[in-house]
């Protein structure tokens, strides 16, 4: 975490708060120990009201992208950046103007060459599971979400509000 914060310009969180908020629909994509990541990134653009898809299968984010527009945002998380699926889903979104955002641990990558905004995650693992990978991920994730809150508190508590009266009849 300290790795990332380390690399993590003020300018380019801004810029994609700013992609973020201004965004008429958000697509997220990501595949593997990244998909997960994406799914966190689109449970916290929900609680925020901010309309968005994030299917889990890499043919169908390849498939919304298709359906994207200059209003709209795509981001794909890929730790690598080189990963074929998330990189087609970008290529996909350039060629229909969408404003594009990726959270990768390599600024090199073709997927970080496609991006509009890149945040870049560091991480050091120790072994194959890609934990320290997706820990860096999930504190960007987090930031992102934390600082739309205070960009605007009253509405994310109205969203909440509402989205905990809609779920509380099922609790026992």
């Amino acid at each position: 975490i300290n790795d990332t914060q380390g690399v993590l310009s003020e300018a380019t969180f801004a810029g994609a708060l700013d992609l973020i908020a201004g965004a008429r629909h958000i697509l997220v994509g990501g595949v593997g120990g990244s998909g997960i990541v994406a799914q966190a990134f689109y449970q916290r653009c929900i609680r925020l009201g901010l309309r968005c898809d994030a299917p889990v299968d890499s043919q169908l984010q390849i498939m919304h992208s298709a359906l994207t527009g200059p209003e709209d945002l795509v981001v794909v998380i890929s730790y690598s950046g080189i990963t074929s699926d998330p990189v087609l889903v970008l290529q996909e979104a350039k060629s229909r103007e969408a404003k594009t955002l990726c959270i990768t641990g390599n600024s090199a990558s073709p997927l970080a060459r496609l991006a509009d905004v890149v945040l870049v995650s560091v991480s050091h693992e120790q072994g194959s599971e890609p934990m320290a990978a997706q820990i860096a991920q999930m504190a960007l994730i987090d930031a992102l979400y934390s600082a739309l809150v205070a960009r605007n508190a009253e509405r994310a508590q109205l969203t909440e509000e509402r989205m905990v009266n809609a779920i509380l009849p099922k609790s026992i």
